[in-house]
């Protein structure tokens, strides 16, 4: 029912209304699958610099916790193999190797703990800041206290007691955390992806969307355009063709402007053919002898047709005063004939009276003739 009522209203606008409803719908309706998908690659682009600023990021940070330690443990034992004779040499770059090294695991864990995206991973870092700043610092600072005293084969067994299983127990904590970041990497691309379907997904369904609303709207833009247009057309075919029944075959209707001139043309068609018919019946009448017609029982033919009713009237006026005159001369005609035929009558009778004198004058000259 509102479906109807929906279409008879759209059915009832005017065409220029018709067109712009149309017209905004599809804009609209493209506006937001535009929108839609600016938003999901806004989201997807969310997604991805949190992917890389996150998770991508951090596993760069995760190794420079990583190697700066092995990169320690390599110039230690360098050290150590050198030997005594050059621990004047060694040492310092020993020194400066770790300093170098430990200013990159600081940054390292500033942005680590900056970054990283879930709780269990900063535990991860808390834990594994702990091990480095307590045990393995102790175990280093050691070590080297050996080496500076030039004890290498205590700093040698120390090392491979204590420092160099501390530091591969970090290494494997730092692993870890690498592989927890890599789990929330693989989840932030899976969601990354999942999001593209997505928003790809809804931008069909959007699209598809807008296809049908746009077919939908031209054909009914276009029915309602070609069908009375159509409809129009024929009737004035046969209008030219001098057919004037054609009236009830104009069917559309519509508040619209094609609605307004179906309507037009159906009253034009419907009043032609009733001033044909009555033009034609009063010739009828006419003709048949019949002029007692009254002129204002005639219809008022409208516009340029008013002059075929003052013509028919003339008509009917001429007709009627020459049959008026020659009723009047009927009427003299007869008198005459009247007067003609009493005149007749009268002279019959004088014959009549003649004729009998005639014969009495007749009878008289016998007698005299007999006599004589």
């Amino acid at each position: 029912m509102r479906k109807e009522k929906s279409n008879e209203q759209f059915k009832n606008m005017p065409i220029r209304k018709k067109l712009t409803t149309s017209f905004g719908v599809i804009i609209v309706t493209t506006f937001i699958l535009i929108v839609t998908l600016l938003v999901g690659m806004e989201l997807i682009n969310v997604r991805l610099t949190k992917l890389y600023n996150g998770p991508t990021m951090n596993i760069h940070y995760s190794a420079n916790l990583y190697y700066p330690q092995l990169d320690i443990q390599r110039m230690v034992n360098r050290t150590m193999a050198e030997g005594v004779e050059k621990l004047d040499e060694m040492y310092p770059q020993l020194e400066e190797t770790i300093n170098n090294n430990l200013a990159i695991m600081d940054e390292a864990y500033a942005k680590l703990s900056e970054n990283l995206l879930t709780k269990e991973d900063k535990n991860r870092l808390e834990a594994i800041n702990d091990k480095l700043n307590s045990e393995v610092t102790g175990y280093r600072v050691e070590v080297l206290s050996l080496l500076k005293q030039g004890d290498y084969e205590a700093a040698r067994e120390y090392n491979d007691t204590y420092y160099k299983p501390s530091v591969d127990a970090t290494k494997e904590m730092i692993e870890e955390l690498e592989v927890s970041i890599m789990d929330t990497a693989s989840d932030y691309e899976r969601s990354a992806t999942m999001l593209a379907v997505i928003f790809i997904v809804i931008g069909i369904i959007l699209l598809v969307v807008i296809t049908v609303i746009a077919i939908t709207l031209a054909l009914k833009v276009t029915v309602g355009i070609i069908t009375p247009v159509n409809e129009i057309t024929e009737a004035a075919k046969k209008m030219r063709m001098g057919d004037l029944s054609c009236a009830n075959e104009i069917l559309y209707e519509s508040e619209d402007e094609l609605g307004i001139l179906s309507q037009t043309m159906r009253e034009t068609i419907s009043t032609l053919d009733d001033y044909v018919d009555e033009i034609a019946a009063n010739f009828e009448q006419v003709a048949t002898g019949d002029l007692t017609k009254n002129f204002e029982e005639i219809t008022d033919f409208l516009g340029d047709f008013a002059s075929i009713k003052k013509s028919f009237v003339k008509i009917l006026k001429e007709f009627n005063e020459t049959l008026t005159k020659i009723q009047a001369a009927s009427r003299q005609v007869d008198s005459g004939s009247d007067e003609i035929a009493g005149a007749a009558n009268d002279l019959a009778s004088g014959t009549g009276e003649q004729a009998s004198a005639v014969e009495e004058l007749t009878a008289t000259i016998n007698t005299v003739s007999s006599m004589a």
